[in-house]
């Protein structure tokens, strides 16, 4: 549930003014804090929103550690809320909304008929991940307005005249191409003679051409929800994840179902209830039920894959903050994902999928080998996931960690002196520190380095604990640190352009990037939108479940799946053997050969490189 609500501080840089005036006042509560909802959590505080209820009263178990980032085994058998509770307050004192996570079908309705019914309607999203397969349900009530369906800026153009028939024509400046068309709405100002345009009122285009017409404005738009029994037995629509999977989507609906009728209904196999709840959906049945896919979906549905409830907290976050303020269009209504490419090919034995009492039983890839070229702020997220599904942990396994050679290194000397110097001087001020003449002088912070003054003692450990949490006034301690920061936007020392500069051309060096002069870089600088935990997430965490999907494989530099020039069909025959199915080929933007085409279907005797010259017009070398 999310109440939409109040004003106050946001990251308007990142989501805009109504993001900005919605978050900070959204109360939140959350039920059952399993690891789909922690990350959920763990975006939302750090978007900034007000306050969080939790509630469960379930306990840690040992197979939970492997999915909780806040988890630890020392809190096996004590309250998920209690252990999870100091580890959050860490991050932020802000949130708002309820999501509701593990709750059964019969619950989740009742509760969505009170948020749906209830005047304000309140937002209900509900959300579950069962081993490799996913679900999201969102209604945000009978009449939701979107303000802003994509968030980017409405066109804009510059009047050059007016004329006062009927209809009135409204034409542009002819060296600006404007892109409307018939039927969007615009909105005139500071238009002199026919004044009467200047009422902020939106007025339809017609006739729109390249150099008239009138100026753009963005329309809300209103969505109308189904509440979650409509959408049950009638689910029209379906946000699909995988163009090549339309038809997963309601084989994964019925099998959700499914799965919570078999939990109440201990006894009964799953592919039997789904066949009887198929068939008595009348209309909106299934033609023919997945049953593979089925069994695959009821033999990981006791476990929740941290890669997979990664992902979908990452999701859930971005609609919670469409929920609170009203920007960017939600989804709607239903959203399944499966990752079932990631299961091995081949039967397994049923012996080696026996629990072991280990807190990797969902998963178990504690002998893998893995190389990792990075370890920014992607590559610390990535290491959380690979650690927690155990990857390389065994005295078997081995996790390499490479960041990109500093190629130049006497030529990197002089961006690593301004980065360190300009960065020293900015936390300086920040905690109102002098800041010696010498520190500004490469050549006198040079000789400073050689004179480093000895027998400092610094208190470490439970000491300076101690030191810090003693009883201060707090008052005081602010009124020293307040200085009033000159504004050195037009000196020619600006260090924090020496920082940002500095930073960004070792970053570009180590890419093998063109490099930018300052002022460039202020340029660049001033038009970054920053990222926030709920995009961050969304981007990066459908990246963990690919580590399934290894399979034991192995690979060197002198490996290869193809030698020679193989004909299509020899090169398909090579990527089943590896257990994956290869639908279309592209080469740049080209497209090859795609198995949905029937025409097609004449080039699969033709070699893979003749094709990239007919097709794609490259030129390959004859080796």
């Amino acid at each position: 549930m999310i109440y939409r609500s109040g004003n106050g501080n946001f990251n308007s840089g990142s989501s805009g003014d109504t993001v900005v005036n919605t978050n900070p006042d959204t109360p939140m509560a959350m039920e059952v804090v399993r690891m789909v909802l922690i990350k959920i959590f763990i975006n939302l505080i750090l978007a900034s929103v007000k306050s969080v209820i939790l509630h469960d009263e379930g306990s840690v178990e040992l197979c939970d550690i492997s999915s909780n980032f806040l988890f630890a085994e020392t809190d096996v058998g004590k309250n998920k809320v209690l252990a999870s509770v100091q580890k959050l307050q860490e991050l932020n004192n802000a949130v708002a909304a309820v999501v509701f996570t593990a709750i059964g079908f019969e619950s989740a309705i009742e509760f969505e008929e009170y948020c749906h019914n209830h005047k304000p309607a309140i937002s209900f999203i509900k959300t579950e991940v069962r081993g490799l397969f996913g679900s999201v349900f969102c209604d945000f009530g009978p009449e939701f307005t979107v303000v802003d369906v994509d968030g980017e800026e409405p066109h804009t153009g510059i009047i050059a005249s007016t004329c006062n028939d009927s209809p009135a024509l409204v034409s542009c400046v002819d060296d600006e191409r404007l892109e409307f068309q018939d039927g969007d709405l615009v909105v005139f100002s500071e238009v002199h003679g026919m004044t009467e345009l200047n009422h902020g009122k939106p007025r339809k285009v017609k006739n729109a051409r390249p150099y008239s017409f009138e100026l753009g404005v963005k329309q809300p738009k209103v969505l109308k929800f189904r509440t979650l029994k409509e959408a049950l037995s009638d689910p029209v629509d379906y946000l699909l994840s995988d163009s090549f999977k339309f038809d997963r989507p309601p084989q994964l609906h019925l099998a959700f179902q499914a799965l919570d009728k078999f939990i109440g209904e201990l006894g009964q196999k799953l592919i039997s209830v789904s066949r009887t709840m198929n068939e008595n959906s009348g209309d909106n049945g299934l033609e023919e039920i997945d049953e593979k896919l089925l069994r695959h979906f009821s033999f990981g549905s006791k476990v929740v894959l941290n890669p997979m409830a990664a992902m979908f907290g990452g999701i859930v976050g971005q609609e919670v903050v469409k929920a609170c303020s009203g920007k960017f269009h939600p989804l709607y209504q239903f959203f399944y994902f499966d990752s079932v490419e990631s299961l091995p090919a081949e039967p397994l034995d049923p012996n080696d999928l026996k629990p072991v009492n280990s807190r990797y039983d969902g998963q178990i890839s504690d002998e893998s080998k893995v190389f990792m070229v990075g370890s920014g702020a992607l590559g610390c997220e990535f290491l959380k996931y690979l650690a927690l599904i155990g990857v390389s942990c065994n005295n078997q396994g081995k996790l390499t960690i490479m960041m990109i050679f500093f190629s130049g290194i006497g030529t990197l000397a002089r961006l690593s002196l301004q980065f360190i110097m300009a960065a020293s001087i900015l936390h300086a001020e920040t905690f109102g520190i002098p800041i010696p003449d010498w520190v500004k002088n490469p050549s006198k912070c040079a000789t400073a380095v050689n004179n480093v003054i000895e027998g400092v003692n610094i208190v470490t450990g439970e000491k300076a604990t101690n030191l810090s949490s003693a009883s201060i006034d707090d008052a005081s301690v602010i009124n020293d640190l307040t200085k009033k920061v000159e504004d050195c936007s037009s000196k020619m020392i600006h260090y924090h352009m020496d920082l940002i500069a500095g930073f960004a051309n070792m970053r570009a060096r180590n890419y093998s990037i063109s490099e930018a002069q300052k002022l460039k870089a202020k340029f660049i600088a001033g038009r970054i939108i920053p990222a926030i935990a709920t995009s961050t997430g969304t981007i990066q965490e459908p990246v963990p479940p690919k580590v399934f999907k290894h399979r034991d494989m192995a690979w060197t530099v002198w490996d290869r799946w193809f030698s020679g020039q193989p004909h299509l069909e020899g090169a398909d025959a090579v990527v089943e053997r590896q257990g994956s199915e290869c639908i279309q080929r592209i080469m740049w933007n080209q497209l090859l050969f795609n198995s949905l085409f029937p025409r097609h279907k004449d080039r699969m005797d033709r070699r893979v490189v003749d094709l990239a010259r007919e097709v794609a017009k490259v030129e390959m070398h004859p080796y």
